[in-house]
């Protein structure tokens, strides 16, 4: 469960037919015309259209095509590394571009949040109706602006409370047992809670909730963003009001959790409205995103950041390069700012808008406390929201072009795509200026991924937009909004998608009449056979099979990337055929997934009779050599006496030409390259080897993180970086859920563990965030912290004691062959611990002969302590490297049990001395 999804707000009205000398605004093109972007809910007619817009220079991507006089055609600039469902080695795979049926509604959703496998949307809507039924009062069941679904089956919940007015913002508590929602109602179920609500919704709640009857703080204006803390005490709230109970909040406040309280907090958005806000994983700042210019008295353009504990502002390093604020006075439609804030424990992404004014409509990523920029993909088209799941984050947009990422350009007539997706890593870099005159160059980006699922245009906002959300989880991605169709299906305005284990795959290669294959025959025996290539909504490499005469086994196949806007030109030299002799040939495209589409059959072709004798067939052979992610290729052992081309498949997606060559791989990996060389009359021959690029590490990187972001019923499954959980004991006593790993201590005695045997160091400093669901007996409760584990009896660790009474002990441990040594150990003056509260625990174990080990342990959301312990150790058997992980331990005296540990966060690097 993402720990928050607090939205930007949407205005009802927009204007999509005035220009500015600055640019057309791409968050308008095409609308209906004739509305102005203002606050929210209100409309202004214009008076007259503004000006005539100036033309745009759009950068094209050229894709270079190398033929060979017998048609041994290749593409050489064929698309960059593309994930999709069946994505290369080293890609992150994307759900799948199959809708899949789920519960419509007749307005729209602004914003969404999921806990488990439910998802709560809040908008502007009063029906609700089952999929794959109609739009008509006999399907209706009510939900007025508020409603939840289950994201596995699509089907409406019980869940049931009806807003006076609509909702705009959406979070749930850490733990999942409240929900938070905003947004200009003043009711609920026609009791008084002035735009701003908590419902309670753990798993005892009749009908999936109830109204919590303590909570109702009183703000005077909208509510537009929620961010509750990361330790659930606290929940920050943004919007446009002016005061809480009567006393002065410009638009950001605080509020208890536990009983709704207003808190002291109390930072100045000073001159415009929040839309976003987030809390950093070790609950320290408040990231906050509006369009405001100004926060706390300092000039702030849209995005900043302050303290949790008292509101002051704090340097945000993005906010130097993003500007997107609307100027003070500026008049609509004009305007610009950040749409939304999210975090996976390990970056905070957002994304904006802008209308004349601002420099930025894409996604971003930052690290979390200091704001400094991971990736920035400047793409033209607003984007309204993000959501990351592992190494995927899916944006909701109208993007139409992303040049400077070296993804797609503009096209005429324009087309808008609604639903995307990128990696949430750094891939390659921006190139600037764009034509709106703003400039990444050289502000590293990340790489947009195979997914362009099909939304239809929606008219209830009057805005020309169709998704505004997008949420999920391991399995599932849901997108909510306005739209009336999924790929030309009815589906209004909430559609899923899932990932390609949990999808029907339907989704196959486009029909194109391009497709269609032209053959000629110049040479003896031979016809040299051409088409043009087509694209999949969610596979990059598609295969090409080429049958002859109404056929069914292909005489030659390829396999080829390509996307909606490169599609390389194929093609094939079919010899050994009669002279006189005429053929036809029909091209057969095959996804991954099984999916076919055939093009029409090409016109005869009679083969000719003449010419010289073919040269000896050829024989490809290649060596290769790869230093970090940059491999080189040498086809010079390739044996035939008129090769004319050498075309290249690096197993990522891209394609190269010529004797030699090279590629720069995006991530570390195992990936076949494949090499075809072509005589000069067509004939060919392939071969392929394996190679494994491995990413450069900077010395300051983690070897490994994981925020616990996806679902494991047995098990820890792969950590969001540094490979796979390896159990200690049954995988049974672990699972991953909500955002934490799990450790079930069934009973007295019970020591679940994981660790990560990809981790090999002599120098490791760990991080984690722990809680338990019940409280110590016994002895207590142990967390272990491995930090050098050389076997399964030999290792160093950290122990973590939570007694009885509260008190929290440390000690620096040393396992030799089973025997266990205490190095130090000492109880924490002034920590205490309850059960569900968490502990950020830390523990570096660095250097040989002797190897040097140190701990602490605070309270999240507390300044960090100077390390609690230190000892060193020379044992023989521990001067090696060793991987990480972690253990628990349920000591036999104790009388309660099951008890869980659960772990929020973990991550693990150079201790740094």
């Amino acid at each position: 469960m993402s720990q928050l999804l607090s939205r930007r707000r949407r205005d009802v009205a927009i204007s999509s037919r005035v220009c500015s000398p600055h640019k057309v605004s791409s968050s308008y093109y095409g609308a209906p015309g004739g509305w102005c972007r203002l606050s929210r809910g209100k409309l202004m007619m214009l008076s007259s259209v503004m000006g005539a817009c100036r033309a745009r220079t759009w950068k094209l991507l050229m894709v270079a095509v190398l033929a060979t006089a017998c048609w041994g055609v290749v593409a050489v600039a064929a698309p960059s590394a593309r994930a999709d469902t069946a994505p290369p080695s080293g890609t992150p795979a994307t759900v799948s571009a199959d809708p899949l049926p789920t519960v419509q509604q007749n307005g729209v959703i602004w914003a969404q949040v999921t806990v488990g496998n439910t998802v709560y949307a809040a908008g502007k809507f009063t029906q609700t109706w089952p999929a794959g039924t109609t739009n008509t009062a006999a399907n209706y069941t009510a939900r007025s602006n508020l409603l939840a679904y289950d994201i596995t089956t699509g089907s409406l919940t019980a869940f049931n409370f009806a807003l006076d007015q609509q909702a705009l913002a959406i979070a749930a508590s850490p733990d999942g047992s409240k929900l938070y929602v905003g947004g200009d109602f003043t009711n609920v179920n026609g009791v008084a809670r002035n735009h701003f609500a908590t419902f309670d919704i753990g798993s005892t709640q009749p009908n999936g909730g109830v109204l919590d009857p303590n909570i109702k703080p009183n703000f005077s204006g909208e509510v537009g963003a929620i961010a509750p803390s990361s330790d659930g005490s606290t929940v920050f709230v943004g919007g446009n009001f002016v005061n809480v109970n009567t006393v002065g909040r410009l638009r950001l406040a605080a509020v208890s959790a536990s009983n709704g309280n207003l808190l002291t907090w109390a930072p100045k958005a000073d001159d415009n409205q929040v839309t976003a806000m987030v809390v950093t994983p070790d609950n320290s700042e408040v990231v906050i995103g509006g369009r405001f210019s100004s926060l706390n008295g300092v000039p702030t353009p849209g995005l900043g950041a302050v303290r949790t504990s008292d509101g002051t502002s704090v340097p945000y390093a993005v906010a130097a390069t993003i500007r997107d604020y609307t100027t003070p006075g500026s008049k609509a439609p004009n305007g610009a700012g950040i749409e939304s804030l999210t975090t996976d424990g390990t970056q905070v992404y957002g994304s904006g808008y802008s209308y004349n004014e601002g420099n930025f409509e894409g996604s971003f990523g930052v690290e979390p406390n200091s704001g400094k920029i991971n990736f920035v993909n400047d793409c033209h088209g607003d984007t309204y929201d993000v959501y990351p799941v592992g190494k995927v984050l899916y944006t909701v947009s109208h993007v139409h072009e992303c040049t400077a990422t070296g993804d797609f350009p503009d096209t005429n007539p324009r087309v808008n795509w609604h639903a995307n997706a990128w990696t949430t890593n750094p891939t390659g870099t921006n190139v600037g200026p764009d034509d709106y005159g703003w400039n990444y160059n050289g502000v590293p980006d990340s790489s947009l991924l195979q997914w362009y699922p099909k939304l239809t245009i929606g008219t209830f906002t009057h805005q020309n937009q169709a998704a505004w959300s997008v949420t999920g989880n391991s399995k599932y991605i849901a997108l909510g909004g306005e739209f009336p169709a999924a790929n030309g299906v009815a589906q209004q305005g909430i559609v899923r998608y899932a990932i390609s284990s949990s999808a029907p795959n339907k989704v196959g290669p486009t029909p194109a009449a391009s497709l269609t294959p032209s053959a000629t025959s110049t040479t003896n025996g031979r016809a040299q056979v051409s088409w043009k290539a087509t694209w999949d909504q969610d596979n990059a490499n598609l295969t090409y099979n080429v049958l002859r005469d109404g056929g069914s086994t292909p005489v030659y196949s390829v396999t080829q990337a390509s996307n909606f806007w490169q599609l390389p030109s194929l093609g094939f030299t079919d010899t050994g055929l009669a002279p006189g002799s005429s053929h036809t040939y029909k091209i057969q495209v095959v996804d991954p997934s099984g999916n076919k589409v055939g093009s029409s059959v090409s016109a005869p072709v009679t083969i000719s009779g003449t010419g010289p004798p073919p040269p000896a067939a050829p024989v490809a052979a290649f060596t290769s050599s790869c230093s970090t992610l940059t491999c080189t290729f040498d086809a010079s052992g390739s044996s035939g006496t008129a090769i004319s081309s050498y075309a290249w498949n690096f197993g990522d997606g891209k394609s190269g030409s010529g004797k030699t060559t090279a590629d720069s791989y995006a991530t570390g990996g195992s990936y076949t390259v494949t090499l075809t060389v072509t005589t000069s009359d067509g004939q060919q021959n392939s071969v392929s080897h394996t190679v494994a690029p491995t990413a450069p590490r900077n010395p300051t990187d983690p070897y490994a993180t994981d925020a616990f972001n996806r679902t494991v019923s047995s098990g820890w499954g792969n950590a969001d970086t540094g490979g796979a959980w390896t159990p200690t004991a049954s995988t049974t006593s672990l699972s991953v859920g909500s955002g934490s790993g799990a450790l079930k201590m069934s009973a007295p005695g019970s020591n679940p563990g994981a660790y990560l045997a990809g981790v090999s160091t002599t120098d490791a400093s760990t991080t984690v965030n722990i809680t338990t669901n019940g409280a110590p007996t016994g002895n207590g409760t142990y967390l272990d912290v491995l930090g050098r584990r050389v076997s399964s009896n030999t290792d160093y660790r950290g122990r973590v004691i939570l007694a009885p009474n509260g008190s929290v002990t440390l000690a620096l441990i040393a396992i030799n062959g089973g025997a266990a040594t205490t190095l130090k150990s000492a109880t924490l003056a002034g920590v205490t611990y309850t059960p569900g509260n968490q502990l950020q625990v830390q523990l570096a174990v660095s250097g040989t002969s002797p190897t040097t080990l140190r701990m602490r342990a605070w309270p999240v959301g507390t300044t960090q302590p100077a390390w609690q312990l230190t000892a060193s150790d020379s044992a023989t058997t521990l001067q090696t490297n060793g991987s990480v992980g972690l253990a628990g331990y349920l000591p036999g005296n104790a009388t309660t049990a099951p008890v869980t540990m659960l772990v929020n966060t973990f991550s693990t690097g150079p201790s740094g001395g």
